[in-house]
């Protein structure tokens, strides 16, 4: 099933758009944007991740300190 000519016009018209709005300049620099921001976010996460394990560490060092007499 083949797209007709009416949903080609659609995408190139918003194709068009965005280019028109962005600039080329910005749409180049879009990618790299994109690709940081997924970079930071993982780190974020990963880093959060370790806070919770560190946290939760001492705590269960200090029940098997608390149970030995």
């Amino acid at each position: 099933m083949s797209p007709s000519i009416w949903q080609l016009f659609i995408v190139l018209a918003v194709i068009l758009i965005v280019f028109l709005i962005f600039g080329s300049k910005n749409i180049r620099n879009l990618g790299s944007d994109l690709g940081g921001f997924i970079k930071g976010f993982r780190n974020a996460v990963k880093d959060d991740t370790k806070e919770a394990q560190e946290e939760t560490e001492p705590a269960n060092d200090q029940k098997e300190t608390d149970s030995k007499p």
